[in-house]
């Protein structure tokens, strides 16, 4: 199981969020040999997003909360990492502003809209219809990928809802993205899949990971505290300038 801090563009803007929607997605992760290895949740609210993974060998939970930052939990160890997002906030516009006034014809939100498009993006993922609620994931010209949508779970799903979680998914990328248990975050996958597709997958096959993930339970409003709340008793360490550092070395290197 690949465990990553692969850090994405920080180039991101948004505006806030008026809606009074919340949505739950469980996954049934399988291995290669279709025995169930464990859970993958996602669960969004107007202020917070969660992803959760609990395998036999790992248990963690990255959780967003709006204008505050992200959390990463270590359930093993009762350890939250956390980094603030008006640091990253900061540096997003300075390097927005730049960006705009080098170009003299795009604006900041010009820009942001394109670094939101998986196709200006190598390191993200393209889906292409292969057939009929049929998908193939592609990253750097290789299927990482399979994914379809029909099937399973029969839970129809509004404009509107669509509209507001893909609203939500953007805002998301306010931080930088970090992988946990699979090759891309359950969030990161879904922003980059509902770019170009209406609908939510029922199952997705992660080629690099070697799991199946099977959409068990699909709850529009009904998402529970618990399940964006951050655990008690756990020591909590920023990692805000550790992260910073990082991406001050990582963009040294170009």
């Amino acid at each position: 199981m690949r465990l990553s801090l692969a850090l994405i563009s920080l180039l991101i803007f948004s505006t806030p969020l008026l809606a009074t929607e919340s949505l739950s997605l469980v996954y049934t992760v399988t291995d290669e040999e279709k025995q169930i290895v464990g859970e993958a949740a996602l669960h969004l609210s107007d202020t917070k997003i969660a992803n959760h993974y609990k395998f036999e060998d790992i248990n963690l939970s990255q959780i967003t909360k709006a204008s505050t930052g992200t959390y990463f939990v270590i359930h093993a160890s009762k350890l939250i990492y956390f980094r603030d997002y008006a640091a990253f906030a900061a540096i997003r516009e300075q390097d927005l502003a730049l960006m705009a006034s080098q170009t003299g014809s795009l604006t900041k939100q010009d820009i942001w809209e394109m670094s939101l498009d998986p196709s200006n993006d190598p390191s993200s993922v393209v889906f292409n219809s292969t057939e009929a609620g049929q998908f193939d994931g592609i990253r750097d010209d290789f299927v990482v990928y399979k994914v379809e949508t029909q099937g399973g779970i029969q839970a129809p799903v509004s404009a509107a809802q669509l509209a507001w979680l893909k609203k939500r998914l953007k805002e998301q990328m306010l931080l930088p993205q970090s992988g946990l248990g699979l090759s891309d975050n359950l969030d990161e996958f879904l922003r980059q899949f509902t770019y170009f597709h209406d609908a939510i997958p029922q199952r997705i096959e992660d080629l690099d990971a070697g799991y199946m993930l099977t959409l068990k339970e699909l709850k529009w409003d009904k998402t529970q505290d618990g399940q964006l709340a951050l655990p008690s008793g756990y020591v909590t360490k920023d990692i805000t300038q550790a992260t910073l550092d990082i991406v001050e070395y990582l963009e040294s290197l170009d």
